[in-house]
């Protein structure tokens, strides 16, 4: 169990912020995963746009147990892969192309270590398969606005406090990255499809397997350099409902999973706009996705660390 932060620390469950009021100075730090992506949906959404409960979320951890991952991909998963997306695109996985590079803004709640839910607003530019930035404002709390950027698994974070920008520094910087890069595959892309379609992608183990009181198509994803995703599709309509994951981190093993609902058409394509994040079966973090905006490109330079200003 981790220790009680020390006086004038604001704890995230994966990120330590550093907030103390009064005339000390104000630091932010401690990544950890969750905190660039992290998924969730806002109460009082519509029946239509549920997601599964608590009760309804399986618990295995399948880590230590998964089967071997295949030199290649097995049919059987393959078709189910080939109904999510024809499902998702109408019929043309060729508009996932264009999801490759594109901006994401969402509202949300955010779960402090103290248990409170805190209003929050999120803005994601990606890059497929190793570029994103993100933007989340913060409406209450010390830290008004935090920046981060990673380029593959390199990361850097800036914080905004109440006296200026404050550059984030690591010990664990670099284990940090390939957290949160595995992250970002399971919270961002997955929900988007893209993996799916990427040729060195492996897909295998499909079944059928309960969702609560349902029946849901299973498949496992495998994606260089992260651990072994598991695919629930909705069965009525073969999108993606749920995504979980067994994951390392410091030590200990996490199983997270990305609950997703509410699909709506942008670009072409049937995306979810209502998702939830969760790490050991509590939500940490709670989005309702606003717009989906494909482009044909951003700006490599969107991805660096911005000039300190003199």
């Amino acid at each position: 169990m981790d220790s009680p932060p020390p006086p004038g620390v604001q704890r995230h469950r994966g990120a330590t912020l550093f907030v103390a009021g009064g005339r000390g100075m104000r630091r932010a730090t401690g990544l950890g995963a969750g905190l660039v992506i992290g998924l969730a949906v806002l109460a009082g959404c519509g029946q239509e746009k549920q997601l599964p409960t608590d009760g309804q979320i399986p618990t295995e951890k399948e880590g230590p147990r998964a089967a071997p991952v295949p030199t290649k991909s097995e049919r059987a998963a393959e078709d189910l892969v080939a109904r999510c997306v024809k499902a998702a695109t109408d019929g043309h996985p060729e508009r996932l192309e264009r999801a490759k590079a594109h901006a994401q803004s969402a509202k949300g709640t955010w779960r402090w270590e103290a248990n409170n839910l805190a209003p929050a607003a999120r803005h994601i530019q990606a890059v497929w398969p190793d570029r994103t930035r993100v933007t989340l404002d913060f409406l209450t709390g010390n830290i008004k606005q935090t920046q981060i950027g990673l380029r593959r698994t390199d990361l850097w974070m800036i914080n905004l406090l109440d006296t200026g920008p404050v550059d984030y520094t690591s010990a664990n910087l670099k284990q940090e990255g390939e957290i949160a890069a595995v992250d970002l595959i399971g919270e961002l892309w997955l929900p988007m499809l893209v993996p799916l379609v990427d040729p060195p992608t492996i897909v295998f183990g499909a079944e059928k397997e309960k969702l609560g009181i349902q029946s849901a198509d299973v498949f496992r994803v495998s994606v260089q350099g992260c651990p072994v995703f598991k695919v629930w599709l909705d069965e009525p309509t073969g999108l993606p409902k749920l995504i979980t994951y067994t994951h390392a981190e410091n030590n200990a093993t996490i199983l997270k999973q990305v609950a997703l609902g509410g699909h709506k058409p942008f670009a072409g394509v049937l995306l979810p706009t209502e998702l939830e994040f969760s790490r050991n079966g509590i939500p940490v973090q709670k989005w309702t996705i606003t717009a989906w905006d494909f482009v044909d490109k951003i700006d490599d330079a969107t991805f660096d660390r911005p000039p300190e200003k003199k």
